[in-house]
């Protein structure tokens, strides 16, 4: 990630739960959707992303993934933006 100039030295995951839910305007899952919580996966903020594991993945690879992630990131961040 430092590549692409971003520091994640210091992100800390967030575990949800129902209650929490309604912190968040958009949440975000790039969990596989068999292994996602009803209560997530069907929640109107909810949106899943499709992404391959970078989990033993070449370099190269995990590069492609991270770029593709970017993307959908800007792709996102312009819906956000248009509401």
């Amino acid at each position: 990630m430092s590549e692409a100039d971003i520091d994640v030295s210091t992100a800390v995951r967030t575990q949800l739960t129902e209650d929490t839910l309604t912190n968040y305007d958009k949440i975000i899952v790039m969990a596989e959707p068999e292994n996602t919580p009803a209560w997530l996966r069907e929640n109107p903020k909810t949106e899943i992303w499709l992404v391959e594991d970078t989990k033993g993945r070449s370099m190269e690879k995990a590069r492609v993934i991270r770029d593709h992630i970017k993307a959908k990131v800007t792709e996102l961040e312009q819906r956000l933006h248009e509401n």
